[in-house]
C-alpha cells in the first residue's frame, strides 16, 4: 500500500522547513491525513507492539505486531509524506502506519542517534512484558483472567466467539459466526440520536476489526458475504440515523475497504462485481459511490457495458444523484473515453485531468481563469471554474515562475483584505510595501486590524502599541490580535507594556457575560499571570488591572469569583 499526502499546507509560513519530517509531524497532522476509523484503530495499537528499526530526518522503518507482523515505511519526499505497509488493507493511512507515526512522535529524542537506530534494528524479538506475563500463567490463572476481561471489557466476547468458532469448524465456522453478529447489529435502531449512533458505530468497528484480523489470516473468502451484509446494514442505518460525528460513515467506508481486501483473496467473477456495484448504487439498500478503479481487475468489457446499461435505465427514474454521476465518470475512466471524461469533470479534478494528460496549456488557461475569478471580488468559495484556492496557489509558481504566487497573494489580499492579508504575510519574500498597499485598499473599519497583523509580521512594535492604545474606535479592534501584539511586545520590548495590551482579551470576555466567555476569562488571566511572574513592573501592572476589573464588575458574582481564584 502506498499513500502520498501533503504534510504541510501551501503557504504555511516563513518558518516552514522542507525535509525535516519529525520536526513538523504532530498528532494533529496524522489525524488530518487519515480518517477517523484508521486513526482511532491506530491509537488502539499498544506502542510496545511498534518496533522502530530505523529512523532519520527523512525515513522511518518499523515492524508492527497487531496481531501479525507488518512492515511499515514512512518517507518524506519534498513536502509529501509517503506511507507504505504490507498489510492486506489497501487504504490511505492504515492503522499500522498511524500507530508507527504516533510511536515516532512519542519516542525519546535518543532514537535519532545512529547507535540507537542500530540497536533497534538488531532487536529481532519484540520484548513485550504483557506477552511474557500471559505466557507464564497456568490454566486456572488464565481462565480467571479471561473471565475478568469479559466483565471489564464486554467487547472481548466477540474475539472469544471467533476463537471458539475456529476451534470447532475452522474458517467456515468463523464466517458464519461473524454473519450472525452482522445480522444482530443490523437490527439495532439508534434512532435520531447522534450519541447512540456513535455507540453503534463503535460496535461496527469492533466487528470490522475482527474481520480485518481474519482477512490477515487468509480467510477473506469466508467473509465476502458477511461484509456485503455489513455494508448494506451500515448504509441503511446511515439513512435513518443522525451521524453528526461521522463515525458511522467511517465504518461504512471501512467495510467497503475490507470487502475489497476479501475480493483480493477470492477473486469474484465480473457478474458478481456487477451485482455488488448495483446493490451499492441502484438498490435502496445502497449508500455509496464505489470507485470502479478499485474493481478494474475483476471487470471485463461485457461487465462494464452491463453497468452502463443499468446506469442509463436508472437515470430515467432519477432526476439527479451524485452516485450515478460518479459511476458514469468511473466508466469513462475505465474505457479511456477522455472526451466524455473532460465534459464530466470540473474544478480541481479537471485540472488534474489536464496535468495527467500533459495538457499544460489547457491547465494554464484554467488556472488563469480561476485566478481572475478569485481576484474579481465576486467569489470567495469555489468559482465558476470550480478550482479551489489551495489547488490554484500550489501551482502558480510552477506555471508562471517564481514570484507568481506572491503576486497573486497581493492581488487577492487587495480584493479580500480580511481573508488575504494573513496569507500574504506568511509568504517568503513579502515586503512591507506590499502589505501597506493592501492596508490602503481596505475599508476604513478593517485597517487597524490589518495594521496589527502587519506590525507583528515586520516586528514594528511601536506601530502595534500605538494602534492598540490610540485607535479612536477600540471596539473595531480584534482582541485576539491585540493580545497577540501584546505578547510580542512583552517578549521583545517591555513586559509591562505587553501586559497592558494583553488585558484587552480578558476584558472582552468579561464584557461578554456568558459561561463560555467566563471560562476563557479565567484561562487568559492565568496565562497572563504566568507571563508576568518574573517581572516586577509587569506583576505590579497585573495586580492593578485585576483590581480595576474587581471594581468594574463588582455587581457580577461570576467575575468576582474568578478574580478571587486568580
Amino acid at each position: 500500500m502506498t499513500v502520498r499526502n501533503q504534510l504541510w499546507p501551501a503557504g504555511s509560513g516563513r518558518d516552514r522547513k522542507v525535509g525535516t519530517m519529525f520536526a513538523n509531524l504532530t498528532v494533529d497532522t496524522i489525524a488530518d491525513l487519515t480518517d477517523h476509523a484508521s486513526f482511532d484503530r491506530g491509537q488502539k495499537i499498544e506502542p510496545s507492539r511498534v518496533e522502530i528499526t530505523q529512523r532519520s530526518d527523512e525515513h522511518i522503518r518499523a515492524t508492527v505486531t497487531a496481531p501479525h507482523e507488518y512492515h511499515v515505511r514512512l518517507d518524506i519526499e519534498g513536502t509529501d509524506i509517503v506511507a507504505l505497509c504490507d498489510c492486506a488493507i489497501e487504504h490511505e493511512w492504515c492503522r499500522h502506519c498511524v500507530a508507527t507515526a504516533l510511536k515516532a512522535i512519542n519516542s525519546d529524542g535518543d532514537v535519532f542517534t545512529a547507535d540507537t537506530r542500530e540497536a533497534a534494528a538488531s532487536a529481532a524479538v519484540l520484548d513485550d512484558p504483557i506477552d511474557s506475563y500471559i505466557t507464564g500463567l497456568n490454566r486456572e490463572q488464565l481462565v480467571d483472567l479471561v473471565r475478568d476481561l469479559r466483565v471489564a471489557k464486554p467487547g472481548v466476547d466477540l474475539a472469544l466467539e471467533v476463537g471458539a468458532a475456529e476451534h470447532v469448524g475452522g474458517a467456515g465456522a468463523v464466517g458464519k459466526r461473524i454473519a450472525e453478529r452482522v445480522d444482530r447489529l443490523k437490527r439495532k435502531n439508534p434512532g435520531w440520536s447522534a450519541r447512540l449512533t456513535a455507540e453503534v458505530a463503535q460496535e461496527w468497528f469492533e466487528l470490522l476489526d475482527v474481520c480485518s484480523s481474519c482477512i490477515d489470516r487468509g480467510w477473506g473468502a469466508e467473509l465476502i458475504r458477511p461484509l456485503e451484509d455489513a455494508t448494506e446494514g451500515i448504509g441503511q442505518m446511515l439513512l435513518r440515523s443522525d451521524d453528526t460525528y461521522g463515525t458511522l460513515a467511517d465504518a461504512y467506508r471501512t467495510a467497503i475497504i475490507l470487502h475489497l481486501a476479501a475480493y483480493r483473496q477470492k477473486p469474484p467473477t465480473p457478474g458478481e462485481v456487477v451485482e455488488w456495484i448495483s446493490t451499492l448504487v441502484f438498490d435502496e439498500s445502497g449508500f455509496g459511490e464505489p470507485d470502479l478503479a478499485d474493481y478494474a481487475n475483476w471487470l471485463d468489457i461485457q461487465a462494464i457495458d452491463e453497468i452502463e446499461r443499468r446506469l442509463d435505465k436508472a437515470v430515467t427514474h432519477v432526476l439527479y444523484d451524485d452516485s450515478l454521476e460518479y459511476l458514469r465518470e468511473g466508466i469513462a475512466r475505465l474505457c479511456g473515453d477522455d472526451i466524455a471524461l473532460e465534459q464530466m469533470l470540473s474544478g480541481d479534478e479537471l485540472l488534474e485531468f489536464y496535468e495527467e494528460r500533459g495538457r499544460d496549456s489547457d491547465a494554464r488557461d484554467l488556472l488563469e481563469e480561476a485566478a481572475k475569478e478569485r481576484v474579481s471580488k465576486k467569489r470567495l468559495g469555489l468559482g465558476g471554474t470550480g478550482v479551489s484556492l489551495e489547488a490554484l496557489t500550489s501551482r502558480l509558481d510552477r506555471y508562471w515562475g517564481t514570484g507568481a504566487l506572491l503576486r497573486f497573494r497581493k492581488d487577492f489580499a487587495k480584493a479580500h483584505p480580511g481573508q488575504g492579508l494573513r496569507d500574504l504575510l506568511a509568504e517568503d519574500g513579502v515586503t512591507r510595501e506590499m502589505a501597506e498597499e493592501v492596508v490602503a485598499a481596505a475599508p476604513s473599519w478593517l485597517r487597524a486590524n490589518l495594521q496589527l497583523q502587519m506590525a507583528m509580521r515586520f516586528d514594528d512594535f511601536d506601530l502595534g502599541y500605538r494602534i492598540a492604545t490610540e485607535h479612536p474606535r477600540p471596539d473595531e479592534l480584534d482582541p485576539e490580535l491585540v493580545f497577540e501584539m501584546g505578547t510580542a511586545i512583552g517578549v521583545n520590548v517591555n513586559r509591562a507594556k505587553g501586559t497592558e495590551l494583553m488585558f484587552h482579551l480578558p476584558e472582552h470576555f468579561a464584557d461578554a457575560g456568558d459561561l463560555p466567555s467566563y471560562k476563557r476569562l479565567e484561562a487568559e488571566l492565568r496565562d497572563i499571570r504566568k507571563f508576568v511572574a518574573d517581572d516586577a513592573a509587569a506583576t505590579e501592572l497585573f495586580n492593578k488591572r485585576i483590581d480595576d476589573l474587581r471594581d468594574r464588575y463588582a455587581c457580577r458574582a461570576a467575575v468576582r469569583e474568578i478574580l478571587e481564584r486568580i
